[in-house]
Order: structure tokens, then C-alpha cells, then sequence
């Protein structure tokens, strides 16, 4: 366990936050949207000018460590920062996800809170708010939630990272879910766990996709299964070696506590690649039925054609080989698994030159490369004319698959652009057969 500072917490806490002991050791009935925060400019004791992080815990509210991991550090740093204030600039902030479903203990009231962080989600849930018209239950978290991401956007001193903390419902080996952006690539190199590329092409409206077009980076971070209490010392040692790594709390001034964060989490990428990337997934719907093969663990490595799961229509077998992971083993759900593969550190590197060159601009030129009609920054292609590397080449030049079938695939620079692109193409090219990966 990463130890914890044992004093009492220095100051009053602030009006909007409860008390950060009594939170840690009770269930979350009384949970507020701000846990807590330390610093920036409208703080008790204003610290120095610094960079800004924002910690979301329980956007699921059947995940809740990432919020008890989330008040011990605030109770740390704020006696931290007592001691000695120069250890800390910047500011740090912790909110709650879906504050009514943590206080339920489900995953959500009426529908999946991370799964509504696109532009017309977002944009229908603030035009029914200020019109005073009625909105779902996640819809009114996700405006609070909203607003206070944007307000510490805005009064930041400096650049402004997210850590959104889940857990899985599989046991599970704590990953990190980055986008295929280098900045957050490089920052995810802090937290040493395997770090998987492409969710948010696969998972519309997924929280850090929509942060990264506000702030400067943001990243999900998985702790490991719901209900084991290593899960939060987990999500600790993520919050810690963020902090540390963009400059909020000095390194020396946490040695200690930054080593026994390594040490917790770097046993966890041992025999797995530190990147792999995303390239199938299963969607359910509740009409399904769909049934996880037991014994499934995340990153249990799978050969193509192995049994997986079973359904209303059949059994479900794996498309290709690769790396299972988020297995489903929970009643609420959209995502029955999820197949990645290691990514190309040659391409990454490539990347990372190339894409400030502006390549893209060209792509259109290659073989079996069409601009979509639904929009300029989104390509339609088919894989039987670009037989090479297609996929290879155009994350390469910062563009994500959005989905493929029957011989098309759609790439795009955004997720709106890869979905609105790919509702432009006949219903018979988009349509998902539903028996791609199934056996009768």
C-alpha cells in the first residue's frame, strides 16, 4: 500500500467539498461533483503559477475507487503542501463522474455517461438545459460535469491534463486507453502500464476524446477489477506519477511516494508490449443475450477462431488473433470484448515525424482512396484496391478507422468525421453483418 500521510488535514475544507476522511471510510451517499481540490487562483493559499490536472472518478458509478484513490491524495497534498508549500504549482482537481449513480452503486440511471462526449450530444444536452426542456439523468451530470472541466480549463495557469480512472468488470491488469494523438502518447509514457491506441475510434463519445479538443492531453486509466481493493492503490499511483510528470508536485519533494508508485504498477506491463492497438470489437445490445465465456482475463492472448462468447444467435468466436481484453461480465454494457494487437514502434516513430508535415493532405492520391461526400477530413477506402498497409498508413498520418465492412473502410481525423462519413455510404456497404465473428 502506498503509505498515507497521517496527520490531520490542515484548513477547512471548502464549502462544496465534503470532508475527505469521512468520505474515504463511508459509502458514497453524500458524494459532491467537486471532491475536492488543491491550489490555483481562487485558493485559501494561491499557489504558484503551474499546470492543471483534472481527475474524473466514477463516470460508471459501479467503478468507485478511482474516487477513494482520489481523496487520499487530496488529503496527502493538502498536507504536503502545509508542510511546505513550494512542492506544489498549479492546481490539481478531483470530480465525481455520475454522482447519482455512485450514490446507487449502478453503472448508470439511464444511459452510459461515457459514451455521450460527442459535439451533438454535448451540444443537444446544453441547448435542452438552457431551454429549460427535460434531459435524462446523465445528460444533467453531463452538463455539471461540463462546466467544471471548462472552468478549470479556462482560470488554468498553464496546460491542462485529464485522467479519467475506471475499472473493468473482468479481472484485469491496469491499462491505459490513449488516443493516437502524440502529445498524449508522450504522455502516457509516464504511467508505466500498457497503453492501448484506437478505443475512441471503436467507442463513440468516450471523455478524453472530447477533452483533448479543450485542454492539452487527457487519458483513461483502467486499475484493475471493480470490487478488489488493489484497484484504488492503483489508481493512486496513476494520480501520483501524473502529477509528478507534468510538473505540479516537484519530484524530490515526493520521492518516496513516486517510487512506491513505480513499484506498483510496473510489474503489470511485464510480458506485454507497452503499446498495443485496439482493431476489433464486439457490440451487444441488451436484446442480445450475449454470454462472456468464463475464465476470461484482460490481455488473455486468443487465436483466431477461439470461442469467446455466446448469444441469441449463436456462439461468437474470435475474429483474429491478438490480445482479449474488457471482456464483458456485467449486466449493463455496451462493449461485449475487445481484440488489440501489438502497435508498430516504426510507425509510431514515423508518426511522429510526418504527421507535422501535412502528408495528409495527399492521401487521396492513393490507390482505392476516395474523399467521402459527408466530409472534407474523412476518406472512404477499399481494402481489395489499397491492399498495403492501408490501416498502417493512415494512422501514420494521424487518421483512425472508424469501422469496416464488406471491402470499405472509413478513416477520418475525428470520430464525428469517421461517423459522419460512414452513414453516407448505402446502407448495403455499412450495415455490420452480424455473423462476421459467430459459428452456429
Amino acid at each position: 500500500m502506498i503509505p498515507i500521510d497521517q496527520a490531520p488535514i490542515p484548513t477547512t475544507p471548502r464549502s462544496t467539498t465534503p470532508d475527505p476522511e469521512r468520505l474515504a471510510t463511508s459509502s458514497l451517499t453524500d458524494i459532491k461533483r467537486v471532491i475536492g481540490r488543491v491550489g490555483g487562483p481562487s485558493a485559501d493559499h494561491e499557489s504558484p503559477p503551474g499546470p492543471t490536472v483534472i481527475i474524473v472518478a466514477g463516470q460508471h458509478g459501479n467503478e468507485p475507487s478511482g474516487v477513494h484513490a482520489a481523496v487520499r491524495v487530496l488529503q496527502s497534498l493538502r498536507t504536503a503542501v502545509e508542510r511546505e508549500p513550494g512542492c506544489f504549482r498549479g492546481e490539481f482537481i478531483a470530480l465525481a463522474g455520475n454522482v447519482e449513480a455512485l450514490r446507487t452503486g449502478v453503472r448508470f440511471i439511464e444511459t452510459d455517461l461515457n459514451r455521450l462526449w460527442t459535439p451533438g450530444a454535448i451540444d443537444e444536452t446544453f441547448a435542452r438545459t438552457e431551454r429549460g426542456e427535460p434531459v435524462s439523468a446523465e445528460q444533467r451530470e453531463q452538463r455539471e460535469l461540463a462546466d467544471e472541466i471548462t472552468d478549470a480549463v479556462l482560470r488554468s495557469r498553464g496546460p491542462t491534463f485529464l485522467l479519467d480512472l475506471h475499472t473493468t468488470s473482468a479481472s484485469s491488469r491496469p491499462f491505459l486507453a490513449v488516443e493516437d494523438i502524440v502529445r498524449v502518447r508522450e504522455l502516457a509514457r509516464a504511467i508505466p502500464v500498457t497503453g492501448v491506441l484506437g478505443l475512441e475510434a471503436m467507442i463513440r463519445g468516450i471523455l478524453p476524446d472530447w477533452f483533448n479538443t479543450v485542454g492539452d492531453a487527457g487519458l483513461i486509466f483502467e486499475a484493475g477489477q471493480h470490487d478488489d481493493p488493489a484497484s484504488i492503490e492503483r489508481h493512486e499511483a496513476a494520480i501520483w506519477l501524473l502529477l509528478a510528470e507534468v510538473g505540479v508536485i516537484g519530484h524530490s519533494a515526493f520521492a518516496a511516494r513516486l517510487e512506491a508508485a513505480r513499484s506498483t504498477l510496473e510489474p503489470f506491463s511485464r510480458g506485454l508490449p507497452r503499446l498495443l492497438e485496439a482493431r476489433a470489437r464486439h457490440s451487444v445490445s441488451p436484446e442480445d443475450g450475449f454470454r462472456m465465456r468464463k475464465g476470461f482475463e484482460n490481455f488473455h492472448p486468443v487465436v483466431r477462431g477461439d470461442l469467446l462468447a455466446g448469444d441469441s444467435a449463436g456462439t461468437i468466436r474470435a475474429p483474429m488473433s491478438g490480445w482479449l481484453f474488457m471482456p464483458l461480465y456485467q449486466p449493463q454494457g455496451e462493449d461485449g470484448f475487445f481484440i488489440a494487437r501489438r502497435a508498430s514502434r516504426i510507425f509510431m516513430r514515423l508518426s511522429k515525424v510526418l504527421r507535422p508535415l501535412k502528408l495528409h493532405k495527399l492521401v487521396h492520391l492513393l490507390p482505392g482512396v476516395s474523399r467521402s461526400d459527408a466530409d472534407v477530413d474523412a476518406f472512404v477506402v477499399n481494402p481489395k484496391v489499397a491492399r498495403v498497409l492501408a490501416h498502417e498508413v493512415f494512422a501514420m498520418l494521424g487518421y483512425r478507422r472508424y469501422r469496416e465492412h464488406a471491402g470499405v473502410g472509413v478513416f477520418g481525423k475525428t470520430a464525428e468525421d469517421m461517423h459522419r462519413a460512414w452513414y453516407a455510404l448505402p446502407e448495403e456497404l455499412r450495415n455490420p453483418r452480424r455473423d462476421q465473428s459467430r459459428s452456429s
